[in-house]
């Protein structure tokens, strides 16, 4: 089995963020796949985030909602970014995700 580490961290926030909004229209989805980027070709691919926070539907809807919000969650390991030149290539990752919203 692989995982990335960064997971149980990102469900222990999605958990959180869940009992807050659970009297609100508003929901939390992990690994959400709503959103669409530019992929090869200039067509529309899909894009999963890590966490996204959308309005709950009143009735059963074909189309995904507009997320109110976003994130993406990038972990490293410390002595990946013990210089400048290493931190970087970490910024330029983060970047690159940031991006690939629409």
């Amino acid at each position: 089995m692989n995982s990335q580490i960064e997971n149980p961290i990102r469900d222990r926030v999605a958990y959180e963020m869940h009992l807050r909004f659970r009297k609100t229209r508003l929901d939390v989805g992990r690994e959400w796949t709503g959103l669409y980027t530019t992929g090869e070709n200039g067509e529309r691919a899909p894009r999963a985030v890590d966490l996204a926070v959308v309005e709950k539907p009143r009735h059963r809807s074909p189309y995904a909602p507009t997320p109110a919000g976003v994130v993406e969650f990038k972990a490293v390991y410390a002595h990946e970014a013990r210089s400048d030149g290493q931190l970087n290539a970490i910024y330029q990752k983060v970047f690159r995700d940031v991006e690939k919203f629409p």
